[in-house]
């Protein structure tokens, strides 16, 4: 059985119990938790590991582990200026039992990602030439290549990341190219601050972000609110923090960094009295702790369960998560959401 995304959560969260040769890695954070990211073939994690950064991956899809390897074994030694290369860690992670899951390492180049990047049409339209020039040379293909997959390094150039959607194939789509400048295009120099609350810029007292299930975060002053779909502030911006919206929630702190949930309409649906908060989309439910108390919370802000925990005692890897621990009753009625 693969592993879960609350798996790799958890093993991230307390690398020494749960990794063999990554237990000094450190992940990047949000809100205290480790931020991983979900694709169709990956989850992933941004991480730290011997001074280094890293793109760690663990493949939902038992073949992308040797989709890996064959990439790594036919460009081994070549001169390649895009190419992000790969560790694969075979048993590396703890399941549960004895059982255990591999894990991909992928470089992370010094610099931005081509979507945050402040180019403009002419100089993307140009990079990504050289790029297209660089991987004809070898017969390499990548059939995803969004801004959201490309970094740009500090030596100027465009390197692909999420090799899932790279083989050998000298027919590599111009329509790949296409999506890189029609971007560039639409947002030519256009300044994007970072966002502060995923650790970049942290200086930063003012930005938009990207829509988000029909609404768009932003600070001013400091302070994050939201617009919606028309550009109008939905919520004033009056939080210390917050999340993107998901289903129609987000989690928000205040200044004591007290957090709870909001809806579209700025309406609390989650009391900002929590010390941590996360929201599983899949389930509909919130997962909060409030000093030794784990609630869980549903869609529309009715505590369905609390537990007291323990969350400095040293048990073994298994039972760290204390969510596993708890009962969670009629979850499956639609009526709760």
């Amino acid at each position: 059985m693969l592993p879960t995304m609350t798996e790799f959560e958890r093993a991230l969260d307390i690398p020494h119990l749960y990794f063999c040769r990554l237990r000094n890695l450190r992940c990047r954070c949000a809100n205290g938790r480790p931020l991983v990211h979900r694709t169709y073939y990956a989850a992933e994690a941004e991480v730290e590991w011997n001074s280094r950064r890293y793109l760690l991956y663990m493949p939902f899809r038992r073949e992308m582990v040797a989709h890996i390897e064959e990439l790594e074994l036919a460009l081994a030694g070549k001169d390649l200026p895009f190419f992000c290369h790969h560790q694969i860690f075979y048993n590396e992670m703890l399941v549960d039992g004895d059982n255990r899951a591999d894990l991909i390492l992928q470089e992370l180049p010094e610099g931005v990602w081509l979507k945050d990047s402040c180019l403009s049409t002419a100089e993307v339209s140009h990079r990504l030439s050289v790029l297209d020039t660089q991987m004809r040379r070898v017969g390499f293909s990548h059939n995803n290549l969004s801004p959201a997959n490309i970094i740009y390094d500090k030596s100027g150039v465009l390197r692909p990341m999420r090799y899932w959607y790279a083989s050998l194939s000298p027919d590599t789509k111009d329509d790949t190219f296409a999506t890189g400048v029609a971007f560039a295009e639409e947002e030519a120099c256009r300044l994007r601050v970072e966002d502060i609350e995923l650790g970049y810029n942290a200086d930063a007292t003012s930005y938009r972000g990207r829509m988000r299930d029909g609404m768009v975060r932003f600070m001013e002053g400091g302070k994050v609110g939201f617009y919606d779909e028309d550009g109008r502030v939905a919520i004033a911006p009056t939080y210390n923090s917050a999340g993107d919206f998901e289903e129609g929630r987000a989690v928000v702190a205040d200044e004591a960094l007290k957090m709870g949930a909001i809806d579209k309409s700025g309406r609390t649906v989650v009391p900002l009295i929590y010390d941590d908060i996360t929201f599983d989309v899949e389930q509909g439910l919130f997962f909060a702790t409030k000093g030794p108390l784990l609630c869980v919370i549903d869609y529309c802000g009715e505590i369905i369960s609390q537990q007291s925990y323990d969350a400095d005692a040293p048990t073994d890897p298994t039972s760290q998560d204390p969510r596993q621990h708890i009962e969670v009753l009629d979850t499956d009625d639609e009526s709760r959401r």
